[in-house]
């Protein structure tokens, strides 16, 4: 017989606001109560948000991780990008953790642009160039994020080893001469930098 249809769950906020109120006297049976959400109602991306959270929380890492795995791509297929930074930055993940298609991780490494989360946008990027060393909306991001280090970080070494990666990784890209110009005016304000303390 074919699997019975599973409702939706429609009061989905309240009940899982509920259970992260309950996890704080009861870790166990706010888990438990989630799984049984995720369960019987139609899968919906707040109960698995929390529930990787709250399995984090506890300590399980294993089956945080595992939750983590399907929760990210869903959040992001339900139009739920937030949740899916917010599981990223609770559980300390890796995008290369999360075996994310190419375009979920373009859209993750433009959400953690948004964020100011550099490093981790650079590496959501970085992913899907190593994959396709030539994909202009990657290079176009990771030349967002060098120039979001240098203008809210004033951290020129750190956007050179971006365009450094690309000049080494993307050399055909169409974005090369953009690439070299963003490198030259790194190394001069590093020069800048370092000129002064060899003088003395």
């Amino acid at each position: 017989p074919a699997p019975a249809r599973r409702t939706a769950l429609l009061d989905a906020k309240q009940r899982v606001d509920a259970a992260m109120t309950q996890y704080t006297r009861d870790a166990t049976g706010a888990i438990s109560a989630l799984q049984s959400l995720d369960r019987e109602f139609t899968p919906h991306p707040l109960v698995r948000h929390a529930l990787a959270i709250c399995l984090h929380r506890s300590g399980d890492a294993t089956r945080a991780l595992e939750t983590a795995r399907s929760a990210v791509p869903f959040c992001m297929e339900r139009g739920h990008t937030l949740l899916a930074i917010q599981l990223l930055k609770e559980l300390k993940l890796k995008v290369d953790q999360l075996e994310l298609e190419r375009e979920q991780l373009l859209t993750i490494g433009g959400a953690l642009e948004q964020t100011e989360d550099w490093a981790a946008a650079a590496k959501a990027y970085s992913a899907v160039l190593r994959v396709d060393a030539n994909e202009t909306r990657a290079v176009k991001g990771m030349l967002q994020v060098a120039e979001g280090i240098l203008a809210h970080k004033n951290n020129a070494e750190a956007a050179a080893r971006i365009y450094r990666f690309l000049v080494k990784n993307s050399p055909q890209s169409p974005l090369m001469d953009c690439i070299r110009q963003g490198l030259a005016e790194t190394e001069r304000r590093l020069g800048e930098v370092t000129e002064p303390v060899a003088a003395r």
